[in-house]
């Protein structure tokens, strides 16, 4: 066995270790703040709020129109190239694009909501979320800038530590002058308010760190080319999100939302293995293009498998510690959330196997293949919705965790051949093995 360490395998673990520390730290801080929130909301408006989220992921989406991966793949590569108009134009177009559509998609949600035979608490619920929707989805796409400049630690540090703290704070402030208890309402709320001052954040960081070339350029606008990229992306992280959220959604809608919100505590836990695969593929978006671009391939092998074997110690390292503590770690949310252990053990086995498989879906979506993934996403989507359904009426929510972990590995089984076969990369950790 042999792990070859270049310049580009070490800049990996340094920025993918920077990343981790701080989506260590930012989760650890998410995992007490919704703790919290589901003792303080309680099992049945915990799962409103949850649910409402769950539906939230994917309206942002519709909204995101795939600019926020876009410029990941578009900038580093107009970077290199020194073609700062149509870098520019990139940086232009893609947040007014994201902000009308996202407009958009907010109105249109807000009057299929209203006229919804849905309780009151869950109709108000989800009208919060729209509020939030276009805030959301602006930085979404600065946190893809700031990828792309390779400012990855920033993008991580906002979102994962910056985000929630400032939940924090609102959430206390609010129980000071106001309250004790939350609503499902009231979180979003808080969400709205936290993600605005956030956005502030994000939008003066890119200022002071975007290259001058690029923020006083005038522009290039090749929109028919971002377009054709940007809408399978759009498509690509679509499915993705639907092949992750179709289990919770279904729960709530055949279980209920209670169900669902146990369901969600337990598949947030399990996700918490994708650590390093998260940190890992942080770092590795912008580089996969850049090397493509050079056609470095012998590069782009030796970080792409050291990327894997990062991935993959952390998913087993963090899995030991979670599968030994899952009652402890459950029990943090409260008793009722313990019903969820089954969820926990089954989705957390399937995710460090996922993790063995490399960064297939950044490999794909960064060299010009998104089309590819988005038909296996869109394949193994539906799959996952058919079975899904008899599965959560025979089994319940373990039922969902089975048909989902099964399906999801698939998947990454099929985007790890379609890799191998279209670009020439084993971005497994058998490739290892094999030299």
């Amino acid at each position: 066995m042999r792990l070859l360490f270049n310049a580009d395998v070490s800049s990996l673990f340094q920025g993918a270790g920077l990343v981790l520390l701080v989506n260590a730290f930012g989760q650890l801080i998410v995992f007490f703040v919704q703790a919290a929130l589901a003792r303080i909301m309680g099992v049945e408006e915990y799962g409103v709020y949850s649910y409402v989220y769950s539906w939230l992921n994917i309206l942002l989406i519709f909204s995101l129109v795939g600019f926020d991966t876009a410029v990941v793949r578009f900038l580093p590569a107009y970077r290199a190239n020194e073609e700062w108009q149509k870098a520019h134009g990139m940086f232009v177009f893609s947040r007014w694009a994201v902000f009308g559509t996202s407009l958009v998609v907010a109105l249109t949600a807000a009057i299929i909501i209203y006229f919804l035979e849905v309780s009151l608490p869950l109709k108000n619920t989800f009208w919060a979320a729209c509020i939030i929707l276009p805030i959301w989805a602006q930085f979404r796409v600065y946190h893809g800038i700031l990828q792309a400049l390779n400012a990855v630690v920033y993008s991580q540090l906002l979102l994962t530590i910056v985000r929630p703290l400032i939940f924090i704070v609102l959430m206390l402030t609010g129980f000071y002058f106001f309250s004790s208890t939350v609503n499902s309402v009231q979180a979003i709320w808080l969400h709205i308010i936290s993600m605005l001052l956030l956005l502030i954040i994000s939008w003066r960081i890119v200022r002071a760190l975007a290259p001058q070339q690029l923020l006083n350029s005038h522009s290039n606008f090749r929109i028919r080319e971002w377009m054709r990229v940007s809408l399978p992306l759009s498509f690509v992280y679509g499915m993705r999100l639907l092949l992750n959220s179709t289990d919770i959604i279904l729960v709530g809608i055949l279980l209920g939302t209670a169900e669902a919100g146990i369901y969600t505590v337990a598949s947030r836990i399990a996700q918490l293995m994708l650590f390093g695969n998260s940190a890992s593929n942080a770092v590795m978006a912008p580089l996969i293009s850049e090397l493509f671009e050079k056609q470095e391939f012998g590069r782009l092998q030796q970080t792409v498998t050291a990327a894997c074997w990062f991935s993959v110690g952390t998913a087993l390292l963090i899995g030991g510690i979670i599968f030994v503590g899952s009652n402890i770690l459950l029990g943090f949310y409260g008793e009722g959330f313990l019903d969820g252990k089954s969820v926990l053990l089954i989705l957390g086995a399937t995710q460090i196997l996922n993790a063995g498989t490399g960064p297939v879906g950044h490999l794909l979506n960064m060299t010009g293949h998104q089309d590819v993934n988005s038909k296996m996403l869109a394949v193994t989507a539906i799959l996952n919705l058919i079975l899904n359904y008899p599965a959560i009426l025979h089994w319940g929510i373990a039922g969902a965790a089975i048909v989902t972990g099964m399906v999801g590995l698939l998947k990454a089984i099929w985007a790890w051949y379609e890799v191998r076969r279209r670009i020439q990369i084993n971005s497994s950790i058998v490739h290892t093995f094999s030299q």
